[in-house]
């Protein structure tokens, strides 16, 4: 992947001074896609966490154990709540994001996202048929019982446009992906590279 970050260039060791208009990362494999929800986790979620955000963003404390947040500058939530009978979790969504067409980060897409996890085994403790959007900012996770890793797995799911994303064209996920974080893709060439540009 390459792209326009001087402060990332100069971390990797450029001269006082100076600065590079270039990063490149090696990855093992060809990532393929960047839909986490059918492709190879780890070589997609290496270019998608330039392109992408989450709902919520996991850290790691000063006892080395992790938890899930809100961050104000790369989770998509700005607050949750858990039902009384802890079988929910209602997500607040940021305001004014845009993906990098230029289009509103809304609910829908946040409920579209989800949808699209519905035959992951993983998440079988979701009641995705309470998975709805209660106003443009508001989303309501529905849990078929409570679950002591739903709000990091839920938090962390890969959100995409749905007004950008077709299944039946797997570019959407790759060349065309419309993501909403701080880098964008700007070329995609298989087997060869990734540029992306901020």
């Amino acid at each position: 992947a390459a792209g326009s970050s001087p402060a990332a260039a100069d971390a990797g060791g450029a001269p006082h001074g100076t600065t590079k208009d270039t990063l490149i990362i090696r990855l093992q494999s060809d990532p393929g896609t960047l839909d986490i929800v059918q492709g190879n986790i780890t070589e997609s979620m290496e270019i998608w966490s330039l392109c992408g955000n989450s709902l919520l963003v996991v850290k790691q404390d000063e006892n080395g154990l992790y938890d899930t947040v809100v961050d104000d500058e790369y989770s998509m939530a700005t607050g949750y709540t858990f039902d009384d009978d802890n079988c929910g979790i209602t997500f607040n969504l940021r305001e004014g994001v845009k993906w990098h067409d230029g289009s509103d980060f809304t609910a829908d897409d946040v409920v579209f996202s989800i949808l699209r996890y519905r035959d992951n085994a993983t998440y079988s403790y979701v009641d995705f048929d309470d998975v709805q959007a209660i106003d443009s900012h508001t989303v309501h996770v529905g849990l078929k019982a409570p679950d002591a890793q739903a709000l990091i797995n839920v938090g962390a799911m890969f959100l995409c446009s749905k007004a950008n994303t077709n299944e039946d064209d797997p570019s959407c996920f790759s060349k065309k992906y419309i993501g909403t974080g701080a880098w964008y893709v700007d070329s995609w060439v298989d087997g060869d590279s990734v540029t992306l540009k901020a």
